[in-house]
C-alpha cells in the first residue's frame, strides 16, 4: 500500500470511527436528537464517500477482485437449492423489495409499563445502518426473506453500498453457519466454508482474513445465515465457538440470521458483558433514558434483535410491479382467485407464484396444487440442507406423511393445543413402520424436535408446535383423509355428514375436494358435491349455504361435471332474487366469466319456465351491472340481456 493510500485509510479509519459514536447519540436521542448531530453525520457520510471513491481508483489484489467476482455470481441465485433452476426474467437484485422489521426483546425483559407500546416498523437496511454499534441478529418465520436480504447485502457491500443503505464499503463474507462446524481457527473455517459454497477453484491466500481489510481500507460485513440450520448435534459446539470468537472479529460487523424456532434469546450473549451492560443502562440520566427507544434494551450485549415482519399490502404491490409492471393487478387477480391473501406476506411463496404466472400466465387451477408445491419444495430443500440425515432415511421417507398425520389429528382436536402430538406420532410409526412403543415414542420425540426446526412448514414457539398457517394444517390433513378415504366415496359422504358442520367456515373440505380433483378428475367430486346439494339431512345447511358451497367448488375449480355446473350457476343467480345478492355476488365474482355469461344468457328462458311473480330476474341483472366487483364482461352481458328482457 503507498503512503497516499496508507494516509487514506488511516482517515477513513478515524472518520468512520467518529460517525459510528454519533450514528449511537442519534440512536438515543431518538427523534429529539439535536441538529447539530444530524449536520455533522451528513458531513461524515459525505467526507467518507469522496474519500472511498479516492481510494477505489487504485487497483486492489487480483485474489480480491476475484473472490468478488465469485460472491457476485452466488449472490445472483436464489438462496433456496431447490429453486436454483427457476427462470428469472431479470436479474434477482431487480426483483429485491426491502423487509419490514421491528426490534425484539425477550417477553421478561420488556416491564410492565412498556408491554402497550408498539414497537415501530424499521426499513431492516435502516435498522442494520442506523444499530450497527453492535452485531445483528436478525429473525424470520420460514420463506420471510432472511437469506435473500443477505445475498443482496453481500452483493451490493463492496460495489454500491448505498444501495443496501451502508454507509461505506465492506468486504462481504456470505456463508451459511452449518458450513462452520468443522474444527479450526476463525480464519481456516471462513476459508474452507467459503471455498466450498463459492465454488472456488482454490482455497483463499493465507491471512486474508486479516491482510484484505488492511488493503482495501474496509471492514468485514460477516452475514452468517440460518442458525436453525445446524443439526442439533453439532449446534452445542458451534454455539460455544460464537460466544469465543464474536468478541476478536470486531471491528468487523457481523448479521446472523434464524427462525425463531433455532434460536433462544441470549444464548449467544456474555453473562459478564450483560451484567455490565445493565449496570451501564441502570445511571443513566432520565433525560437520557427518553432518547433510548426502549424495545432496544435487551440483555445480549452483543446484538441488536429484529424480528421480520410480512409483506404488507403495498410491499406485495410493489413486488408485483418489479415483476410484472402493467400487468401487476392481473398476477394480483390471479393470487385472489386461488385464495393465496393468507400466503402473501411470505416472500418465497409470492416468488414461486410471480414465477409460475411468468412462465405460465396463471397459477395452479386449485389451491390444492398450489399448497402441495409449497410444502414440497419446503421439504425437498430440508432434505438438501441435512433432514436426511438427522431423522434417518426411513423416517424422512414419510416425514410429508407424518406432517399430516399431526394435521388431522389437530383438526380433529376440539382444543388442538392439548393435542398429545408425542403420542400421535408414535401411535403411526408403530402402526406405519411397525417400529416397537419405546422405540417409536423417542422417534416421535425427535421427529417433532427436528421437523419443527427444518421444514418450514411445521415450527415451535414457546414450547408448543404448530403449523406455519391454519391451511398448511388443513391442506395436510385433508392429504391425510384422502389416503385413508381412497376411493370410497361413501366413506367420504360418513365423514363430511359427521363434521360438516364444525368444518363449513373451514378450508379443509375445499382442500380435499380439490386433492381428489387432482387425483381422479370429477369422478369422486362430482357425487360429493351433489350429494352435498340435494341432501334430505337440513339440519346440516340451509339450501342457500348448499348452493352457495357448490359455486365456491366451481370458483375452486372442483371438478364437476359440465350439465352440473351450469344447474349450479342458474341456480346462484336465480338464488338471489330470493336470498338477496351480497354474498352470491361475491361468489360469481371468483368463478370464470365464461360460465357466468351462459348462466346470465339463460335467464329468458328460466322466467318463461318459473311463476313471473315469484321470479324476476330483472332486479338480478341490475344488481349484476351495478356491482363494483362484477368483471367486465359478465356486466357487458348482463346489459345485453336486461336489454332483451325490458323490450
Amino acid at each position: 500500500m503507498s503512503e497516499e493510500q496508507q494516509h487514506i485509510a488511516d482517515l477513513l479509519n478515524v472518520k468512520r470511527g467518529r460517525l459510528r459514536v454519533l450514528e449511537l447519540q442519534a440512536a438515543r436521542y431518538g427523534g429529539e436528537c439535536p441538529a447539530h448531530i444530524i449536520l455533522e453525520i451528513e458531513d461524515l457520510r459525505k467526507e467518507i464517500a469522496g474519500l472511498e471513491y479516492s481510494n477505489s481508483k487504485t487497483p486492489i489484489s487480483p485474489f480480491i477482485n476475484s473472490y468478488l467476482e465469485a460472491m457476485r455470481k452466488y449472490c445472483a441465485s436464489l438462496p433456496y437449492l431447490t429453486l436454483q433452476n427457476m427462470q428469472l426474467p431479470r436479474a434477482l437484485g431487480d426483483f429485491y423489495i426491502p423487509l419490514s422489521a421491528i426490534p425484539y426483546t425477550p417477553s421478561e425483559e420488556i416491564s410492565n409499563d412498556l408491554e402497550d407500546q408498539e414497537p415501530e416498523v424499521l426499513n431492516i437496511l435502516d435498522a442494520i445502518r442506523d444499530y450497527s454499534d453492535k452485531h445483528i441478529f436478525i429473525l424470520g418465520d420460514p420463506g420471510s426473506g432472511k437469506s435473500t436480504l443477505l445475498r443482496q447485502l453481500a452483493e451490493n457491500a463492496w460495489d454500491a453500498p448505498e444501495r443496501v443503505r451502508l454507509n461505506t464499503k465492506h468486504l462481504p463474507l456470505l456463508v451459511p453457519l452449518r458450513q462452520m462446524t468443522t474444527d479450526g481457527s476463525i480464519e481456516d473455517r471462513f476459508n474452507r466454508a467459503l471455498t466450498g459454497e463459492l465454488g472456488l477453484p482454490r482455497k483463499l491466500p493465507n491471512n486474508f482474513f486479516f491482510d484484505w481489510p488492511a488493503q482495501t481500507g474496509t471492514r468485514w460485513l460477516i452475514l452468517l445465515d440460518g442458525l436453525d440450520e445446524v443439526s442439533a448435534q453439532e449446534r452445542p459446539k458451534l454455539i460455544r465457538w460464537l460466544k469465543m470468537v464474536l468478541d476478536s472479529l470486531e471491528p468487523n460487523l457481523v448479521i446472523i440470521t434464524s427462525r425463531p424456532s433455532g434460536y433462544k434469546p441470549g444464548e449467544l450473549e456474555d453473562p459478564q458483558l450483560s451484567r455490565d451492560l445493565r449496570l451501564s443502562i441502570d445511571p443513566l440520566s432520565e433525560d437520557l433514558q427518553l432518547g433510548i427507544d426502549p424495545h432496544l434494551i435487551i440483555t445480549d450485549s452483543r446484538f441488536r434483535h429484529f424480528n421480520i415482519l410480512p409483506f404488507a399490502d403495498k410491499q406485495i404491490h410493489d413486488f408485483s410491479i418489479e415483476w410484472f409492471g402493467d400487468m401487476a393487478n392481473a398476477f394480483i387477480g390471479e393470487l385472489v382467485r386461488v385464495s393465496a391473501g393468507d400466503l402473501l406476506g411470505t416472500p418465497l411463496l409470492l416468488t414461486i407464484a410471480a414465477n409460475v404466472y411468468h412462465e405460465k400466465g396463471r397459477l395452479a387451477e386449485r389451491r390444492s396444487t398450489l399448497y402441495g408445491q409449497y410444502v414440497d419444495i419446503w421439504l425437498s430443500e430440508a432434505e438438501q440442507q441435512g433432514l436426511k440425515a438427522e431423522l434417518g432415511e426411513r423416517i424422512c421417507k414419510v416425514a410429508k406423511l407424518a406432517l399430516a398425520q399431526l394435521a388431522l389429528s389437530i383438526s380433529e382436536q376440539s382444543h388442538p393445543q392439548d393435542a398429545a402430538l408425542d403420542e400421535i406420532l408414535a401411535k403411526y410409526f408403530t402402526q406405519k413402520l411397525q417400529m416397537s412403543e419405546d422405540e417409536a415414542f423417542t422417534e416421535a420425540l425427535s421427529f417433532l424436535r427436528i421437523i419443527s426446526r427444518r421444514s418450514g412448514v411445521f415450527f415451535s414457539k414457546a414450547e408448543t408446535y404448530d403449523f406455519i398457517h391454519p391451511t398448511f394444517r388443513e391442506y395436510l390433513a385433508a392429504l391425510r383423509l384422502s389416503l385413508n378415504f381412497g376411493k370410497n366415496i361413501d366413506l367420504i359422504w360418513e365423514w363430511l355428514c359427521k363434521r360438516i358442520d364444525d368444518l363449513v367456515q373451514g378450508e379443509l373440505i375445499i382442500f380435499l375436494l380439490g386433492i381428489y380433483t387432482d387425483k381422479y378428475g370429477s369422478r369422486i367430486t362430482n357425487e360429493i358435491v351433489r350429494r352435498i346439494c340435494i341432501t334430505d339431512k337440513k339440519d346440516i345447511w340451509s339450501n342457500h349455504e348448499r348452493l352457495l358451497f357448490a359455486g365456491r367448488c366451481l370458483a375452486e375449480k372442483i371438478g364437476l361435471e359440465s350439465e352440473f355446473r351450469d344447474a349450479i350457476i342458474r341456480s346462484i343467480i336465480a338464488s338471489m332474487f330470493i336470498s338477496g345478492s351480497a354474498r352470491a355476488l361475491n361468489i360469481i365474482a371468483s368463478i370464470d366469466s365464461s360460465e357466468v355469461i351462459r348462466g346470465i344468457h339463460s335467464l329468458p328462458n328460466s322466467q318463461q319456465n318459473h311463476d313471473k311473480a315469484r321470479y324476476n330476474p330483472i332486479p338480478i341483472l341490475k344488481d349484476l351491472i351495478e356491482s363494483e366487483i362484477t368483471k367486465s364482461d359478465v356486466r357487458d352481458a348482463a346489459n345485453q340481456v336486461l336489454h332483451i328482457l325490458t323490450n
